[in-house]
């Protein structure tokens, strides 16, 4: 699902899409005396302007677990935070996070390309065999 405000002049659209370099399975180990594991990897995606420049504006991804909830979810542009959030308690397992980047400037040029990553923290006390999926479903942008 895309969202798209129409400003003039020209238009712009973007496609989104799961990165050729997606992750399909890690393991990590939990330091259970400190702050557990930050900002690993949950996923890339990334995003194309096809025609025209687009500025996003904000970025919704869901957050499934099995075991133990993340603490927070971060949204990389390369090597750079550009939001930061708290992930809610998961309701049957899926959470919903929206990341807001009206105010960061994330460009995208005409005909141009940019990979995103998706990183979490999981807690000290995080369950032995905790699974952790996250998948964009929303990327809003602006001419």
């Amino acid at each position: 699902m895309r969202t798209h405000t129409f400003q003039k002049p020209g238009t712009s659209t973007v496609t989104a899409k799961a990165d050729a370099t997606t992750l399909y399975a890690n393991n990590y180990r939990i330091n259970v005396n400190g702050n557990g594991a930050e900002k690993v990897l949950a996923s890339t995606f990334a995003v194309k302007s096809d025609t025209g420049s687009s500025k996003l504006t904000a970025v919704t991804a869901k957050v499934y677990t099995t075991g133990t909830t993340p603490t927070n979810l971060y949204l990389y542009d390369g090597s750079t935070i550009v939001d930061a959030r708290s992930v809610p308690t998961a309701v049957a397992g899926t959470s919903t996070v929206s990341f807001d980047l009206t105010n960061a400037n994330v460009m995208i040029g005409a005909d141009a390309t940019k990979t995103f990553s998706i990183r979490t923290d999981l807690p000290s006390n995080t369950a032995t065999g905790t699974v952790v999926q996250t998948t964009v479903t929303t990327v809003s942008y602006e001419k």
